[in-house]
């Protein structure tokens, strides 16, 4: 492969896995935070409720662009570790999960919550609502340690 194509596909790695470590830093540690903070929680929720549909779709694409690169760099020039790989795949497949599983199903519950007025089935929502939240943050942050991993490790190789 030329290297200028070999280049490009090393910038496109670069920018997918910068991207996308510092989004999930970001929105996690500041944007979600300061959101909560300022706005009342219904109103916050609402918000988040708006971004994570963006938010997940640049996860999915940091993941494939990230993968496709990754794969083109080793086939090109070698030097890459199964660990390496291992751990951009868990990550990407990660993504995946968490957007399309418990954060959809989050987003879905809450959407039924303001639908609906029984008070013994807001309680069960709410409940529903908090678990898959909770796996959805717990991911959220399994995502971020990989990254910053994934990172380490790609810094090794410059």
């Amino acid at each position: 492969m030329p290297v200028p194509m070999v280049v490009l596909f090393k910038f496109l790695y670069l920018l997918a896995i910068v991207v996308w470590v510092g989004m999930l830093l970001f929105f996690s540690f500041i944007a979600a935070p300061a959101i909560f903070r300022t706005l009342p929680r219904d109103t916050a929720g609402d918000v988040v409720g708006v971004i994570f549909p963006k938010y997940w779709l640049i996860g999915y694409l940091c993941a494939i662009v990230s993968v496709i690169s990754l794969v083109v760099i080793f086939l090109a020039e070698g030097g890459v570790s199964y660990m390496h790989f291992i751990l951009l795949f868990l990550m990407a497949g990660l993504v995946f999960y968490t957007g399309l599983f418990p954060a959809k199903r989050a987003g879905d519950i809450k959407e039924r919550l303001k639908d609906t007025d029984n008070e013994l089935l807001r309680a069960e929502l709410e409940r529903e609502f908090k678990k898959a939240h909770g796996e959805s943050s717990v991911m959220n942050m399994v995502l971020i340690g990989l990254g910053i991993v994934v990172i380490l490790l790609t810094s090794m190789r410059l």
